[in-house]
């Protein structure tokens, strides 16, 4: 429903970032990511009663779906940087089963946020969840009103400049699309089938994917 070059925020769970990579390759194709920020764990204790670790990001819909492309964003995550890990924490293990050396706990985040530590709000924490898996959970330990500072100052860097008031037309080499008439009602972003070509929906029309 948002028009070519507008804006979207998710407040969301660390599982967008972090789940499967289906998701945010779909999202890809429709918007580009313009900003994330990671709350620390708590950050909606008051509001909502939950602990669970949320995520503020910021798409800008694109001017025509593009396919293919290998955003950060949308890689398979990575262990965490030590410099992101609280101190004092045991980051490695000895092997078990009698094999030799060490290995590196995991402590997965998405490739993007090691890329921009400073938008993760609070220093990383090793813990488990309920089905026993690593997971690297941001704790912040100063008062409220820095807490509300350090958000502040992060969501400024997005920029007066992020939202499109004119929708940029797609330039003649950047995509080139075939749109078809539609057959029978989709929601946009909808796959579909045009005989054997798949398409995607726009609403008022289908865009030919293995045309671009």
């Amino acid at each position: 429903l948002v028009r070519p070059g507008g804006l979207v925020v998710f407040i969301t769970s660390s599982y967008t970032m972090e789940a499967k990579e289906s998701i945010r390759k779909w999202l890809n194709v429709q918007a580009e990511l313009v900003h994330a920020v990671r709350l620390p764990e708590g950050a909606f204790q008051r509001q909502a009663k939950t602990d669970v670790v949320t995520d503020i990001i910021v798409l800008r819909k694109r001017m025509a779906p593009r396919f293919g492309e290998d955003a950060l964003w949308t890689q398979e995550l990575i262990d965490a940087p030590e410099t992101m890990m609280a101190p004092g924490q045991q980051l490695t293990r000895y092997a078990s089963y009698g094999a030799r050396g060490e290995y590196v706990i995991p402590r997965p985040i998405n490739p993007w946020y090691a890329a921009h530590p400073s938008r993760v709000i609070g220093k990383l924490v090793l813990k488990t969840d309920r089905f026993g898996k690593n997971q690297a959970t941001p704790m912040f330990e100063g008062a409220d009103q820095e807490f509300h500072a350090h958000l502040r100052d992060l969501l400024l860097m997005v920029g007066s400049d992020v939202y499109k008031t004119e929708a940029t037309p797609v330039v003649a080499g950047d995509v080139s699309l075939k749109k078809l008439m539609p057959l029978d009602e989709a929601r946009p972003g909808q796959f579909v089938m045009h005989g054997d070509k798949l398409c995607v929906s726009e609403g008022d029309a289908w865009v030919d994917v293995d045309a671009l």
